[in-house]
């Protein structure tokens, strides 16, 4: 392996340990609160508010995180964003409402830094033939944080409905073990320089490099979110993960992105209507007793799983793919406008989910699922068209020079 393949398996781990105890412990947040809070009446932090503090400092953060990085350097700002991870769930040891919340606004501006400068470190390591691989490679990694830090919370909280001190502190514990682990990881990665061409064609050009100062990576970020292309995909980022095409990296490549993305819209559109008619519209509420359209089924469900995973699949690996390679000269900016974007939706996601009933909540998915799509073929397609008008242009300017000659022989001859 090259020495940038190996900064991207690095980059791997250090994000699959990291967010091995991070989304571990989002995920288990809420009951967590609750028994502390039967535990303890002083303490009234809530999960939810919680969760949703951080997501609206992501998006705010977002917008600083390309001028942090023209002095950090992707890794730097890596380093800091991981260490607001450590911090966040250190505080699980020691329970307070107001330092509660302070964590979840400082891990959300780590997150704005980690996320921003992780897209920039996977673009250095990449050029046009590996960025589908490398972009797949690393989601497959980091997905795996989902199944190993759920896992070991599902044994830990076996049988249990009241969540103990003795249970919450060798849980914190490991997880603070693991994130500390996936630091030691990101320490480990490597300087890169970008290769000079990503892409064959150029793009929506806009005058940032990524030496600049904070301010004006700053104006730049603003500038890039409003050219056309940055808006249309946009939508696509609103509703966004896949070794399968990371492994056939440069098979997508070559057939381009958008049949992987129009692929993964069917496989969401199938699983939304499996979901329809699975589960009961209140089930976003709580147990019920509602009946649904056939008997619930736990295989159909985990089924459903599966297929939102594989599709969710499709989604990042070719955003990764397309931000990688067209703004691969100002891919700071670019990579925090897509969490920028991604992180306001999570946002109003958690407002809406625990009053939405089910069919309203995948009502919105269908549609933004739709309009998300639609907006990445066409700038897939625009892209496209213009590599066919490069060419051309490119093929024209090589035959000029011998046609005026054949034209200048031809009229000597006669």
């Amino acid at each position: 392996m090259d020495r940038k393949f190996i900064n991207v398996i690095l980059l791997g781990f250090g994000f699959m340990f990291v967010f091995t105890a991070f989304q571990t412990m989002g995920n288990i947040e809420k009951t967590i609160l609750d028994s502390i809070t039967q535990d303890d009446p002083n303490f009234v932090g809530d999960g939810y508010t919680s969760l949703a503090i951080i997501y609206a400092t992501l998006a705010l953060c977002n917008w600083m995180a390309p001028s942090i990085i023209t002095i950090t350097g992707p890794r730097g700002a890596m380093m800091i964003g991981a260490v607001t991870y450590l911090f966040f769930i250190i505080t699980f040891l020691f329970p307070r409402t107001w330092l509660l919340y302070v964590a979840s606004v400082m891990i959300g501006a780590g997150a704005a830094a980690i996320w921003t400068g992780q897209g920039n470190y996977l673009t250095l390591n990449s050029d046009a033939e590996t960025i589908s691989r490398n972009s797949g490679v690393f989601w497959a990694m980091l997905q795996c944080s989902l199944f190993f830090g759920n896992l070991f919370v599902f044994i830990k909280f076996q049988g249990k409905t009241h969540i103990d001190l003795e249970t919450r502190n060798v849980v914190f514990g490991a997880l603070t073990a693991v994130c500390v682990v996936g630091m030691v990881f990101l320490m480990m990665l490597r300087p890169a320089r970008r290769t000079p061409v990503l892409d064959d064609v150029k793009s929506e050009i806009v005058p940032v490099q990524e030496a600049e100062g904070p301010m004006e990576a700053f104006r730049g970020a603003l500038r890039l979110f409003c050219t056309g292309d940055m808006i249309l995909l946009s939508a696509a980022f609103v509703y966004t993960g896949g070794a399968l095409f990371g492994i056939l990296g440069s098979k997508t490549t070559r057939w381009g992105r958008d049949p992987v993305v129009i692929m993964g819209y069917l496989i969401h559109m199938t699983s939304f209507f499996l979901i329809f008619i699975n589960l009961p519209n209140a089930a976003p509420f709580g147990d019920t007793m509602d009946v649904s359209y056939i008997g619930p089924s736990p295989y159909l469900a985990m089924f459903c799983s599966f297929l939102l995973g594989f599709g969710d699949a499709c989604y990042n690996t070719q955003i990764y793919s397309i931000l990688g390679g067209k703004y691969a000269d100002n891919s700071t900016s670019a990579f925090a406008l897509f969490k920028f974007t991604q992180s306001l939706a999570a946002a109003a996601c958690f407002f809406y989910s625990s009053r939405a009933p089910l069919s309203v909540q995948l009502g919105v998915l269908a549609i933004l699922g739709s309009a998300g799509t639609a907006a990445f073929c066409r700038v897939e397609w625009r892209a496209r068209a213009r590599a066919r008008a490069a060419a051309l242009e490119s093929i024209d300017d090589k035959l000029s020079p011998a046609t005026h000659s054949l034209a200048d022989n031809t009229l000597h001859y006669d």
